[in-house]
């Protein structure tokens, strides 16, 4: 007979075979009657334990010395006599007398009448047991510079989340209250720290300047200069006996035109301004310009370059004092320009190669082979210390990555023959609903490594604009942070056994 054909008035006082799982209650409540009942226990339970928290402290403490004495032998007596001594000097001051008499928060409770739900309530479900210790530590949130919001999160969601699962952990075993209070200690204290780390990332993101920008800066910085310069009339003498004093330096040194030609002839076409009879301070920043691009060079032409920069900005501080700054800055940030710009380049590259490929799941991987290509070429000679060494860390990968990548290959994130593999492994330890997730999470392992390695990869690109000079202007303003110590020893505490 099935329970819904029962006569009305039916009482089950005698075991009867309804076809339910063993342990059914028929009579267990609603999750949404055992959320209501859950919260207001665990609000019941913050009140006491708010009030009551010098006294537990108090009795904590005590049940430690009686451990502690009984460890090493002590006699019960004198036990007792040393902590009624130090409680009479504890009473002797302020604090002292407060902590001696303050109730615990048992204590509390028991004076509490008819309460409308019970703080000793027991949740029927995870869900339950979840709110109820989310209410218990609702005091966490006090204190603290940072946001509800933020506090909530911190200090209260996520701890009652791991110290409920500590607490799952160690069920009914000696260790469980400790598990407890280290669960919610964890919780808090990594809660707080993400929650710094997405603050700063959001802040540091906040004040980067767009590439656009970076590269509109140094556009417009030159354009500046060179109308600067323009007006600043040079002798033509004054390009001649540059370029006789850098072409007697080379040849001293031996960088003749036999085997450096190309240095020879960019030094020659200083005597030369735009304007013919017209020579200006442009016309040295130009040829600044030219013979930079030599030192690219593998050849004796690149310490030719380097005798005629130093001589050639010499003469340009010279004859326009502030000039060189203003250019070495504008260099900076047309070269982070470039930088990106060559980045997110090979990083669509990767992207457009990795969707035309299989199963379309290798992004991470490409974007690592376009960044090695990237750093091995022509372009990457003009990288800073800096940036060669963030790019670095893309190809090798950080210690999570990388692992993250071993689990996906060894699950066959990428599909083929290794989610089969995946599939089957599954298969047999579970059936086809072990099949399924097996391949499910090879490919969420796959999914993960191909983001990271893109975030990561776009990181790079930020702090390539932050450290240009007009990213340097950026003042970089940071929110109140969440103390990582405070936030998880608040929950820690109100996860305390209850005396």
């Amino acid at each position: 007979m099935a329970v819904s054909e029962l006569p009305p008035g039916f009482v089950l006082d005698q075991p009867v075979d309804t076809g339910l799982p063993a342990g059914f209650v028929l009579d267990s409540p609603s999750m949404l009657v055992d959320a209501g009942k859950s919260v207001g226990a665990g609000l019941a339970n913050s009140a006491a334990g708010t009030l009551g928290a010098a006294g537990d402290v108090r009795s904590l403490a005590s049940a430690g010395v009686d451990a502690l004495g009984g460890k090493f032998g002590i006699s019960p007596d004198k036990i007792q006599a040393f902590k009624d001594l130090a409680s009479r000097a504890a009473s002797m001051t302020g604090p002292g007398a407060v902590l001696a008499n303050a109730p615990t928060s048992q204590q509390i409770k028991a004076t509490a009448t008819d309460p409308i739900v019970s703080p000793d309530y027991q949740p029927q479900t995870a869900v339950g047991s979840v709110l109820k210790t989310g209410a218990e530590f609702l005091p966490a949130m006090a204190g603290g510079p940072e946001g509800l919001l933020s506090k909530f999160a911190t200090r209260v969601a996520v701890p009652a989340l791991t110290t409920e699962a500590a607490g799952a952990l160690t069920k009914g075993t000696a260790a469980e209250p400790y598990a407890r209070v280290a669960g919610a200690l964890l919780g808090g204290v990594g809660a707080s720290k993400v929650a710094n780390s997405m603050t700063e990332a959001r802040a540091l993101k906040a004040a980067t300047p767009a590439l656009a920008d970076v590269k509109s800066e140094a556009t417009n910085a030159y354009d500046a200069l060179t109308a600067r310069n323009v007006a600043t009339p040079l002798p033509q003498s004054a390009l001649d006996n540059l370029a006789s004093d850098i072409t007697t330096t080379l040849n001293n040194k031996g960088i003749r035109p036999s085997n450096a030609a190309s240095i020879h002839a960019a030094v020659d076409e200083i005597k030369m301004p735009a304007t013919a009879g017209a020579a200006d301070v442009v016309d040295l920043v130009a040829a600044r310009q030219s013979i930079k691009e030599l030192l690219g060079k593998h050849d004796t032409n690149k310490s030719g370059a380097f005798v005629a920069l130093n001589k050639i900005e010499q003469a340009i501080e010279q004859n326009s004092p502030g000039t060189m700054k203003a250019i070495r800055e504008a260099d900076k940030n047309y070269a982070a320009a470039k930088a990106v710009e060559s980045l997110d380049k090979r990083v669509a590259k990767a992207d457009l190669r990795a969707a035309g490929e299989h199963s379309g799941m290798n992004v991470g991987n490409k974007i690592r082979q376009q960044v090695t290509t990237y750093l091995s070429s022509n372009e990457a000679k003009y990288l800073s210390a800096e940036t060669k060494a963030d790019l670095e860390k893309i190809v090798r990968g950080t210690a999570s990555q990388n692992l993250v990548r071993h689990v996906a290959n060894l699950l066959g994130g990428g599909g083929g023959l290794g989610m089969l593999a995946g599939g089957t492994a599954g298969y047999e330890a579970g059936g086809w609903p072990g099949a399924l997730a097996g391949a499910a999470v090879g490919r969420g392992f796959k999914m993960a490594n191909n983001r990271s390695v893109t975030r990561q990869a776009e990181q790079v690109g930020q702090n390539i604009r932050m450290r240009s000079p007009l990213g340097q202007q950026s003042p970089l303003s940071l929110p109140p942070m969440t103390n990582p110590l405070l936030g998880g020893l608040l929950p820690a505490l109100l996860a305390r056994p209850r005396q």
